[in-house]
């Protein structure tokens, strides 16, 4: 977990032109990860995340080399109807929370974003008003950090030791389903 005070910084093995970075990237590409297709497990974990743990928005993304594309969302249109981050279900890589997690490969809890300069003057604070965030890390069977699994809330909020490790199980389990069935 990641405290308020903490800067963060970025592994430099996740550099783009990085072996490890490239190696992530193979992996994305062999698991069909990048095609635009919907996966019903994804679609399940995000819901039941959102639902078990009462958040508002809920996404399960993928960080390519430019972009954390969603694989599944809920509850999106809470930030407005027909937004951008709706209907585009992407975001700019430097801009994703989602950066950090697969950076990292740990979970990173933001109870306000507002109060954490890391955060506080990025595009889905300033632009959507998230104020609160939990993501971890979307792992493929060969260790791959590939993505997040992360909910979201449009005010404060403190996450559990409970809340972390139900998305940390609701992530192993649907990446676990998506690698079976593929």
């Amino acid at each position: 977990m990641l405290s308020p005070d903490i800067r963060l910084s970025c592994r430099l093995d996740h550099e783009p032109g990085s072996e490890p970075e490239q190696q992530r990237l193979q992996a994305l590409l062999e698991l069909g990860l990048l095609e635009p297709e919907s996966f019903p497990v994804f679609e399940e974990a995000t819901q039941t995340a959102a639902h078990c743990l009462d958040a508002p928005i809920c996404i399960l993304g993928v960080l390519d080399r430019d972009r954390h594309l969603f694989k599944s969302a809920v509850g999106l249109s809470r930030i407005g109807l027909m937004n951008s981050l709706a209907t585009s279900r992407q975001l700019p890589r430097l801009e994703s929370f989602c950066t950090h997690v697969v950076d990292s490969r740990q979970v990173l809890a933001i109870p306000d974003t507002l109060a954490n300069p890391a955060f506080a003057d990025s595009l889905l604070v300033q632009s959507y008003g998230i104020r609160s965030y939990l993501g971890v890390p979307l792992f493929t069977s060969m260790g791959y950090c590939v993505g997040t699994l992360a909910i979201m809330e449009l005010g404060p909020r403190t996450f559990t030791t409970k809340d972390i490790e139900l998305l940390q199980l609701t992530a192993r389990w649907s990446m676990s389903e998506f690698e079976r069935d593929r």
